[in-house]
This record gives C-alpha cells, sequence and structure tokens, in this order.
C-alpha cells in the first residue's frame, strides 16, 4: 500500500493512478487520525501533499519517519518554509510539485 496524505482530488485522482499502475494500492487520508490507522497498516510509502489543509503535516512526516516508513513531500515551489520544515521533520524526499508530477511513475514504482 501506498498512503497519501492529501485532499486535492486532482492529486488524489493522478497519484491513485500511478501506484495502481506500479501494482500497489492507494490509501488517501485527510486526517492525522486516519493516518495512524493506515500507517498501522505498513504502507511501503507515504506521499504528502505539503497543501493538505487541515493536518499537522510535520507531525504527519514525523510520525511516519518514526515508524520506519519512507516519506516524499511535495508543495508549491514558493512556499520555500513549508519546503525546508519537511525536510527538516525527516522527509526522505521533499521536492516541488511540478517535479513530483514529472517523477509520479518513478517514485511509486521504486517504492
Amino acid at each position: 500500500m501506498v498512503l497519501g496524505v492529501m485532499t486535492d482530488l486532482m492529486f488524489v485522482v493522478r497519484v491513485g493512478d500511478a501506484v495502481r499502475r506500479a501494482g500497489r494500492r492507494p490509501m488517501f487520508v485527510g486526517s492525522l487520525e486516519r493516518m495512524r490507522v493506515q500507517a498501522a497498516e505498513g504502507p511501503v510509502l507515504a506521499i504528502v501533499d505539503l497543501a493538505c489543509a487541515g493536518v499537522d503535516l510535520i507531525t504527519a512526516i514525523q510520525e511516519l519517519k518514526g515508524l520506519g516508513i519512507p516519506v516524499i513531500a511535495f508543495g508549491a515551489h514558493v512556499d520555500a518554509e513549508a519546503l525546508r520544515d519537511a525536510r527538516e521533520a525527516g522527509a526522505d524526499r521533499v521536492m516541488p510539485r511540478s517535479k513530483f508530477v514529472q517523477e509520479l511513475e518513478g517514485l511509486v514504482t521504486a517504492a
């Protein structure tokens, strides 16, 4: 399973399609509570949208990393603070949204 912490329907569809093409099951959550439940199932990868409103994303990244789950975080290239905070929280890869979209297929295939 690949766990997505995101609520933007455009990215849910795009990431879900890529995950299914890679032969994995996508699971999307929009709260820390749901993330904790799904993280207990042992996803092979977590993808965190740094624009996901209503979720403490730094806590999400830290908790996922604490469980040994690789984390990819992406966000707006102009939001340098969110990208920096995700790096400092321990995300394995942090990238601007445009680069994430370009590399999405490879990222989920490699998981």
